[in-house]
């Protein structure tokens, strides 16, 4: 169907997204050397438990996007918006006790950007993969496994 979304159609390709990310962030960390554990069910805060060689673990969140902003006239470079925020309703920031690692996708060029939630401020994230003079202190993060190595 062509045009707009209804409420549910909206909410299943947003879950269909979601499970698309989860699965991406999946293969990449496998095929990084990290072992992946996933919780029974999916009312927990991470998405699954990332498991370095050293044994260490880390909490993962994982997000993602399709869509970039862009802003007409004033921004040339189109920036994607990651939404770090919990919640089902009113959004709030994520608790860093409960997630160490927020694994934020931007599908359509295929990048991840892996943000420790101390790095978070607020509950919308911007990244700008697509522009070589960002300025923006989360492009350290951008496809930045080693995150995992401590």
């Amino acid at each position: 169907m062509v045009g707009k979304l209804g409420k549910g159609e909206s909410n299943n390709r947003n879950k269909r997204d979601g499970f698309i990310y989860e699965m991406e962030f999946f293969t990449k960390a496998l095929r990084h050397g990290l072992e992946i554990f996933l919780p029974a069910g999916d009312y927990l805060p991470q998405d699954c438990i990332v498991q370095n060689s050293k044994g260490k673990v880390f909490k993962v969140q994982v997000k993602g996007t399709r869509n970039h902003v862009d802003e007409g006239l004033t921004r040339k470079i189109p920036r994607y918006r990651l939404s770090t925020g919990s919640g089902k309703k009113g959004k709030s920031a994520i608790n860093p006790t409960e997630v160490d690692v927020v694994a934020g996708y931007v599908a359509p060029i295929d990048v991840f950007y892996l943000l420790p939630t101390s790095s978070l401020r607020g509950v919308t994230t911007w990244v700008y993969p697509n522009d070589p003079n960002t300025k923006s202190i989360l492009e350290e993060y951008r496809e930045n496994w080693s995150i995992f190595d401590s």
